[in-house]
Formats: structure tokens, C-alpha cells, sequence
């Protein structure tokens, strides 16, 4: 058996560094935009030593890691929009390649080599990557200063991801190496949290990987340990205990953003009309990605008046089916990869914008 040679690992980390490289070169020519200016000019960002006067690490909902990036920016940079559209291009470039990596660590789990299956192959971890690089429905979050939050949160959230697959390899690693990647793994966490709180979602996804990929060959008979009659009406009481502490007691209890969707909309009907953005907007530019637009202005409708939204929800309803019955790993993972990061900007967390293309950056780095 033959694994993919150390040049071509090479060669596809040289071209996943340089095409998006040349292909949003020109917004490093960019000027600050919108609320750029106003976010950046905060007077605790002014530069590293304000951050540190008047910043708390500790309060990740206010995003720290975000807030020094700008600090340092503003430090290097004063009033020059070129240093802050680097440090976005520069993201952009370590989550395309934390996704040619993360790819190629999960095939080692489909294809352990003490098994003598068929090796890896490079083209199924180049070719997402590759499509993710390019994708123009990511050019608001490259190119939009004030996006970085959502590059610094799938990067941190990537990284992480990256941390808990080796901290499981199938190869023999010593407890101290796991260990310092289950440590990797927490840190990961926090720091994507305090980027965004779209990470909130991590753990699942987290789990979802572990469910999918390492537990068939690392735990084979972990399933029939833990969903044994016993312990499913526990597992239903966690679940229903969970739902009704986010429905019943509100979104600050998993997730607050500082936002008035819940006054603008409520829960169920922006719930409802979310259904219809993900699958008539989101996937749209997915698949088609023209007309692409920073300030969408989707318009809101109700259940009752909109049959597009029973038509989105039927359609939604299909892709989870799909995962559900699936025995393609690549493609149960894909799709609730897609549905568990949009979560908290398309469930029941009112945000004031239905749509905003930036918050298909990380649903797409791994999922679809």
C-alpha cells in the first residue's frame, strides 16, 4: 500500500496557500466599509495596551480574541484598511488548509494502515478545500473587515477539530501527546468562543465526527453500551431538559447575541422563515453564486402566507432523512455538519438580519 507522497501533500498546501492568495488580492486594495470604521476606532482597541486596560479575556461573549486582533492591527497599522485586509486574507488561507488536513486526518480513520486497505486519497481532501478556497459566496467574509469574527471562529473551531482528531489517531501516540491534544482541543474551544459565539456548537460538532468516524474503528461496540433501554428515557429527559431551558427561559441561557431579532420577530416564525432563507438563499449561492450581496435585506413572510416556507422545511426535512439513512459517512457528516453550525444563526436565536452570506462560511468549510 502507497499513502500520497510528502510532495504531493506539498504541492496541494502550496496551491491551497496560493489561489486564494491571488484571487482576493485585490481586496487587500480594499477601504474600510460600513460599520469598519466604527468598530475599529473603539477607543479599548485603540492599540495592544488598551486592549489590555480595558479588555477581559475571561468574557468571551464580548470576543476578546476578535478585539486584540483588531488591537494589534491598530497597533501596526493605525488608520490603513491594508493591514486589516491581510490579516483576513491570511485566515482565509489557514482554514483552507485546516480543511485539506482535518480531511486527510479523518481518512486515516475510513483507512487505518495497519488494516492494508486503499490508501487515502489526496483528491478528496484537496478537491473541498480547493472549492472552499474559491467560492465566491465567501467573499463578504474575506473581504468585509468587520466578518473577521466568522473567519477567526471557523479557524479556532477547525483547529480545534484538528486537535480532537489526533487526540484519537490510530496511530500509536503516546498518552502524554493526547493529552496535550485533548488540551488543544478545550483551548480551541475557548478561543473560537471568543471569537464568536457560532462556536457554541463545537461540542457537537465534536461529537458528530467521533460518532461518525472514529468510533466504528476505534469503538465498535460503544453503541450497544449506551443505548441500551435503560438509559433512553435518560437521554430523552437530557434532550427535552435542554430544548425547554432554550425555549422557556430564552437564548441567553446557550446563546445571547446582542441583537433584537426576538423582539422584531419571535422564535417560531423567524425559526419558520429561516427554513426558507437556508434553502432558497443560502443554497442557492451555493450552487449558483451570482448576485451575491453584503446587505441582503431578505424579506421576512408567515408560515400561513409564504407555501415557500412549507416547500423549505419539506426540502430540510429530506436532507436530514438523507443523513439519517445514509451509509456514506462523507455524507451523513456533510449534512448535519451543515445544519449543527447554522444553529445559531438559523434556529430559534432571533437575529435583527434573516440573511447574511458571511454565516454560510463555516457551515461550507466542512459540510454539503
Amino acid at each position: 500500500m502507497t499513502t500520497p507522497s510528502i510532495k504531493s501533500q506539498i504541492f496541494s498546501l502550496l496551491i491551497l496557500t496560493l489561489l486564494p492568495l491571488l484571487i482576493y488580492f485585490n481586496s487587500l486594495n480594499g477601504s474600510f466599509q460600513f460599520d469598519d470604521r466604527n468598530l475599529i476606532d473603539r477607543e479599548w482597541i485603540a492599540d495592544t495596551t488598551a486592549f489590555e486596560k480595558n479588555v477581559r479575556l475571561s468574557e468571551y461573549e464580548n470576543r476578546p480574541v476578535l478585539l486584540w486582533t483588531f488591537a494589534l492591527n491598530n497597533t501596526l497599522h493605525k488608520n490603513r484598511a491594508f493591514g486589516f485586509h491581510l490579516f483576513n486574507l491570511t485566515l482565509h488561507v489557514f482554514v483552507c488548509v485546516l480543511i485539506f488536513v482535518v480531511i486527510t486526518l479523518t481518512q486515516n480513520f475510513l483507512a487505518p494502515p495497519a488494516l492494508g486497505q486503499k490508501p487515502p486519497s489526496l483528491l478528496t481532501a484537496c478537491l473541498p478545500a480547493l472549492l472552499f478556497a474559491v467560492h465566491p459566496l465567501n467573499t463578504d467574509s474575506v473581504s468585509y473587515i468587520s466578518s473577521r469574527s466568522t473567519l477567526l471562529a471557523t479557524f479556532f473551531y477547525l483547529l480545534a477539530l484538528f486537535a480532537f482528531l489526533k487526540m484519537f489517531s490510530p496511530h500509536k501516540n503516546s498518552w502524554p501527546v493526547r493529552a496535550f491534544f485533548g488540551g488543544l482541543t478545550v483551548a480551541g474551544l475557548y478561543l473560537a468562543l471568543a471569537s464568536k459565539l457560532i462556536a457554541v456548537t463545537l461540542p457537537l460538532a465534536l461529537l458528530l465526527w467521533f460518532w461518525v468516524f472514529i468510533r466504528p474503528h476505534r469503538f465498535p461496540e460503544l453503541c450497544t453500551r449506551i443505548f441500551t433501554r435503560k438509559l433512553i428515557p435518560v437521554y430523552a429527559g437530557v434532550l427535552l431538559a435542554f430544548l425547554a431551558a432554550a425555549f422557556f427561559l430564552g437564548p441567553g441561557v446557550l446563546y445571547a447575541p446582542k441583537d433584537q431579532g426576538l423582539e422584531l420577530f419571535g422564535r417560531m416564525p423567524y425559526l419558520l422563515v429561516e427554513t426558507k432563507v437556508i434553502v432558497f438563499y443560502y443554497l442557492k449561492l451555493f450552487f449558483l453564486p451570482v448576485n451575491l450581496n453584503v446587505d441582503v435585506g431578505f424579506p421576512f413572510s408567515a408560515f400561513a402566507d409564504d407555501p415557500g416556507i412549507a416547500l423549505a422545511v419539506l426540502v430540510l426535512g429530506a436532507l436530514l432523512v438523507l443523513a439519517w439513512k445514509t451509509n456514506n459517512p462523507w455524507v451523513k457528516a456533510g449534512v448535519l455538519w451543515f445544519f449543527i453550525t447554522l444553529m445559531p444563526t438559523s434556529s430559534i436565536v432571533p437575529l435583527s438580519d434573516l440573511a447574511v452570506e458571511h454565516r454560510m462560511y463555516l457551515p461550507m468549510s466542512l459540510g454539503l
